[in-house]
């Protein structure tokens, strides 16, 4: 007895009600009637011997922990039965499988409805007077109803749901995945099959990964890989071009049509990949409705933290009974957890992180009457559970082996002045010396003021999702004002290093943005800023306008990408005006940067080069008239 009883008193004093699966104390089933027999102990009631049979024989599954404590339990033949067998209670309730969650059914009883009051995610229903509550709160609902049946299906649910969240916290950091796509255009990086393995395991998840990573490419390779066609992403503006691009160099023989305000194409519906951004997205929600999508990609989803505006409101219309959803975004987390509720709501991923309230009260702080508080709580917590169930996110560090030191992407950007530019475009050009130059720049001016808006977006997108920004331009003027206006947008002075500037005031500039993490976006003019000058407090840099050779351009790029650059690997932005001679020059660039001389470091700046590139610019643009027409 002495031996039984101090057993009884030690699991009783480390067992916290079996909360947590932690071995240690009674399990969920044990708890209960170990703590009474402890109880009894503790009062200094002697056991019964069939008491004293039943504390053994639900003893012997912790010899492991009690031996450890130097306990060693009598055996179970040196305890005769001298009393009939106490039947145990009938349960008061049952716990069964449901079809995606647990069933708790009881007669109505005042006290259980106000316990199960208190699980997550807990729902009745008044046609069969049952509960249902998420299988990930089975083990609560354990605790909480000891004395009700539980069917051995539910039990395996909950093990299987815990083996595969384990799994997905591995696997939504992992850089690899044994995943073959066939019909890509390309191939993918290890780390991007990681991604598109998640996304496959999961459906409805958010790719969080660091920017130039991939996230439109691994979103595309899922669509191709799950067969989820057709397909509608929802993006930004300034990106419906590049997601256009994108898809049909990853998807051949796929069809990707973007949806205007301006010019859709009437056989829209016949697409594979439907493109349309955020500004238009409450138009259009009952058109979009009937398509009959098997994915649905929201990028820089962001754009839809905030759940009383329209169009996360038409966003959470389209996204209702998608099989497949991703969620895109380097920081789906800008300002405050309480961003993530409407996004996780359109995922369809409430439930599996507790519920609205839950979330609300246990990571944002809400209180009645107070709102939210001002910063998150538990976020270590809601990162992890988020991994468990819809959450992919790698940083650039983690995958530096399979980058190349720089990465140059041409972003496509629409202009708003396509009839003034083509007209220029289209119109003759004097026969007099210097006249292809001037016309060059005359063009490059158009394609510049026409993208301007989609420049400014882009940025702010870039700068909403990543770190510090180092933005390019050619000329004084433009440099000067995308300062202009990015000062006024961003609430802080940004600062412009253009020619002619005082030393000192070029060195302030530097350092601001060096050293001031609030300070996230610099501009400079190519000629200026584009030597002499070290800003690799960021592993990004963008180029509104091209200089006239890659030798330039090149040395632009290296001001983020020397000795001391904390990325080692930089990604280059070029934001090309769509159908205009930015589209040129940058072909121009990347074919003269394989043939220019190497110990001339590809410095062309003569003006006999400058006037033969500007002919020969001239003519590409003429010829690409040509075959269009």
């Amino acid at each position: 007895m002495d031996q039984i009883a101090a057993a009884l008193l030690y699991l009783d004093s480390v067992c916290d009600g079996a909360v947590e699966l932690d071995a240690v104390g009674f399990n969920a089933y044990d708890s209960d009637f170990g703590k009474s027999l402890a109880a009894r102990v503790r009062a200094g009631q002697t056991l019964t011997e069939n008491q004293q049979r039943a504390a053994l024989r639900m003893l012997a599954k912790y010899a492991a922990q009690l031996k450890s404590r130097g306990i060693e339990l009598p055996a179970l033949e040196s305890i005769e039965i001298t009393q009939p067998p106490v039947l145990p209670p009938k349960p008061r309730g049952k716990i069964t499988l449901g079809k995606n969650s647990l069933v708790v059914k009881f007669d109505y009883d005042a006290r259980l409805v106000e316990t199960i009051r208190g699980i997550k995610g807990r729902r009745f229903d008044s046609a069969s007077k049952t509960w249902t509550i998420p299988i990930s709160q089975f083990q609560v609902a354990a605790n909480k109803f000891p004395d009700f049946e539980i069917d051995p299906a539910a039990l395996a649910a909950y093990n299987a749901l815990a083996e595969r969240r384990s799994a997905n916290v591995s696997a939504s950091a992992a850089t690899s995945a044994d995943v073959e796509i066939d019909g890509l255009g390309g191939e993918l990086r290890p780390f991007q099959k990681a991604g598109v393995a998640y996304a496959l395991a999961n459906k409805r998840v958010f790719i969080a990964d660091e920017m130039g990573l991939g996230k439109t490419v691994e979103a595309l390779a899922t669509m191709q890989a799950a067969q989820a066609f057709p397909a509608l992403v929802v993006c930004p503006a300034s990106l419906k071009l590049n997601w256009q691009r994108e898809a049909q160099r990853w998807l051949p023989g796929k069809r990707a049509v973007i949806i205007d305000s301006k010019k859709t194409p009437d056989d829209w519906r016949e697409a594979q990949i439907i493109i349309i951004n955020y500004d238009i997205l409450g138009k259009w929600v009952e058109s979009l409705t009937g398509v009959g999508f098997r994915i649905i990609v929201f990028d820089e989803c962001h754009y839809i933290k905030n759940y009383k505006a329209q169009r996360t409101e038409a966003a959470k219309r389209l996204a209702k009974g998608i099989e497949y959803r991703l969620l895109m975004s380097g920081t789906p987390l800008l300002n405050h957890p309480a961003e993530l509720i409407s996004q996780l709501d359109i995922a369809g991923r409430l439930d599996d992180l507790g519920g609205f309230w839950h979330i609300a009260n246990h990571y944002c702080g809400y209180r009645q009457g107070r709102g939210f508080a001002k910063s998150g709580f538990h976020l270590d917590e809601l990162n992890r559970k988020m991994r468990e169930t819809c959450y992919i996110r790698r940083l650039k560090k983690d995958v530096l082996a399979e980058l190349p030191a720089k990465q140059r992407s041409i972003v496509p950007l629409a202009i708003s002045n396509r009839r003034e530019y083509d007209r220029l475009a289209d119109s003759e050009i004097p026969d007099e010396p210097g006249a292809h130059l001037v016309r060059v720049e005359e063009l490059k001016q158009l394609a510049v003021s026409g993208k301007m808006n989609s420049v400014v977006e882009w940025v702010k997108n870039f700068l909403d999702s990543d770190g510090k920004l180092v933005l390019f331009a050619w000329h004084r003027a433009t440099a000067e004002t995308l300062a202009q206006t990015f000062s006024a947008e961003l609430g802080y002075r940004v600062d412009c290093i253009i020619g002619g500037m005082d030393t000192q005031v070029v060195q302030s500039a530097v350092d601001r943005f060096q050293n001031d993490d609030a300070v996230k976006l610099i501009v400079l003019n190519i000629q200026s800023g584009g030597v002499g000058i070290t800003l690799t407090a960021s592993s990004n840099v963008a180029f509104v306008e091209f200089g006239w050779n890659p030798g330039t351009m090149d040395q632009a790029e290296d001001r983020v990408h020397r000795i001391g650059q904390q990325a080692e690997s930089i990604n280059c932005w070029y934001l090309v005006g769509e159908g205009t001679i930015d589209e040129d020059i940058y072909d121009l660039i990347v074919t003269k940067r394989g043939t220019v001389d190497a110990a001339s470091n590809g410095i062309l700046d003569d003006d006999k080069s400058k006037y033969s590139m500007a002919r020969e610019l001239i003519e590409r643009v003429k010829s690409k008239k040509e075959k269009a027409g």
